[in-house]
């Protein structure tokens, strides 16, 4: 699990082998502030006040603030080329019940104005040819709104704990 600013805070302190008084009397803080700071107490530590503190502490701002770890990498999430969207249940229900909407359109001939797709003058098994196609139309439309919509993050490689 990842490191909040103010356990990396901590955690650069201490290897710094400087006391709170110290770190305080040269960023010019009170000594309680640097340790609601490293404590967590505070939950938003202001980066200026992170760049004053990373240089004494022999670290960078972006280790504190979490954008990259201890040796200069970024921790800047890149998804994985491999990651294909798959179909949820809810997906599913969603593509059945606008199946069933569409189903409702076509009706049995009774009502062929409503009708838009003129299916009520073909077979059954007709019928449940476009259907099937309508299926898989909307199940590639899903996937497809899920490919373009998904967010990076969501499509991380699942690393081993």
């Amino acid at each position: 699990m990842a490191l909040t600013p103010s356990e990396r805070l901590k955690q650069a302190i201490k290897n710094s082998n400087l006391t709170h008084t110290q770190l305080a009397d040269k960023v010019g803080l009170g000594k309680s502030s640097i340790q609601r700071y490293s404590s967590g107490e505070t939950k938003k530590i202001s980066v200026d006040i992170v760049d004053k503190l990373a240089p004494l502490l022999g670290v960078t701002t972006a280790y504190i603030m979490g954008w990259e770890d201890v040796n200069g990498h970024s921790l800047k999430q890149t998804p994985d080329p491999n990651w294909q969207p798959s179909i949820t249940k809810k997906d599913e229900r969603t593509i059945q019940e606008r199946l069933e909407e569409i189903k409702l359109g076509i009706g049995d001939g009774a009502n062929a104005a409503n009708d838009g797709l003129g299916l009520h003058e073909y077979s059954e098994n007709t019928q449940r040819a476009v259907m099937s196609a309508i299926e898989v139309a909307l199940t590639a439309m899903a996937l497809e709104r899920k490919e373009r919509f998904t967010p990076n993050k969501y499509k991380q490689v699942k690393e081993d704990s």
